[in-house]
This record gives structure tokens, C-alpha cells and sequence, in this order.
């Protein structure tokens, strides 16, 4: 069975990922919102925090809060976001 909003993503990600320019340098509440450095709203990151990012996109957050030494797991519906 098709899933359109898979469909749409997967259609969508190269375009979306040019413009965006989502940062793995920083946690991001949206693409077009600050990010944490300016919010200060994440609590202290340490070895024992864990996270699960639905709707990952491309995992950017993921990423970033792994470079602090979270453990995350992340899952996105669009293969093409994943890759």
C-alpha cells in the first residue's frame, strides 16, 4: 500500500535539505527557528540522557545530541530524509 505523505518526502528531501541547511552543530526546534545555543531550553546533555527523535528528517538533532554523548535513536517514514 502507497503512503502519500512518504511519497511527498521522499519527492521533497533533496530540495528540502538544500534549503534548509539544517545545523549538526546545534538542536533545532524547526527549520526556520533558532536553535538551542540561542534558546537554552535542552537540560545538560551528559552520557546518560536518551532521546527518540520521531520524524527525524535527515537526524540532525540526533546527530548533534550524539556529538554531546546522548544515546539516540531516531525514525523517520521517508527513506529518502534517512539516506
Amino acid at each position: 500500500m502507497s503512503n502519500p505523505n512518504q511519497a511527498y518526502w521522499d519527492t521533497l528531501t533533496q530540495r528540502y535539505q538544500a534549503l534548509n541547511r539544517i545545523s549538526i552543530e546545534d538542536y533545532h526546534y524547526g527549520p526556520l527557528l533558532a536553535g538551542d545555543k540561542e534558546m537554552g531550553l535542552l537540560p545538560t546533555i551528559t552520557d546518560s540522557f536518551k532521546a527518540l527523535e520521531l520524524g527525524c528528517g535527515a537526524g540532525q538533532n540526533s546527530i548533534y545530541l550524539s556529538s554531546l554523548g546522548a544515546s539516540c535513536s531516531a525514525m523517520d517514514i521517508s527513506h529518502a530524509q534517512l539516506a
